[in-house]
């Protein structure tokens, strides 16, 4: 007999919540700006080299994060408040050029003082192990946007 979990919509949530030393206009801009993108996006020994964004409601981003292999993301940009809320869609390309399961992200940036505090949310993951998989990534990615706003 083998038993099967499921996890509900409310499970399959990833939250971070994030301090950088940094103004929030800052922060708003390496998430939209093709020129931050790159220099931060991608974790541990992976890298971004391109990211092409066009920033409205509406608008289209891809980024490609190369590490064993290139990776696309797509998506497109869902709510515009800079520079204190962002939010898109998020899909990876599959290796048929189809995207694959859409996931929605949603970007808070509080001020905190001389900082910001930067509340990262991520939805409608397909399974657990996608969630996983994506926290790895994320924190990885926080922390050389950590580094590149030390410089």
């Amino acid at each position: 007999m083998t038993a099967e979990t499921s996890l509900s919509e409310e499970e399959l949530v990833l939250e971070i919540s994030r301090q950088f030393e940094a103004p929030r206009e800052v922060l708003f801009r390496a998430w939209t700006d093709p020129s931050w993108i790159v220099r931060w996006m991608g974790p541990g020994e992976c890298s971004c080299p391109v990211a092409e964004t066009d920033v409205s409601v509406g608008g289209a981003f891809k980024i490609c994060i190369r590490g064993e292999g290139d990776h696309w993301a797509h998506g497109h940009y869902r709510e515009l408040d800079p520079p204190g809320r962002l939010a898109f869609s998020w899909q990876w390309e599959q290796e048929d050029g189809s995207l694959g399961h859409e996931m929605l992200i949603e970007i808070d940036f509080v001020d905190q003082g001389t900082g910001t505090e930067m509340q990262f949310r991520q939805t409608k993951f397909p399974d657990n192990e996608s969630r996983g998989q994506h926290r790895g990534g994320w924190e990885g990615s926080f922390e050389c946007l950590a580094a590149i706003l030390s410089e």
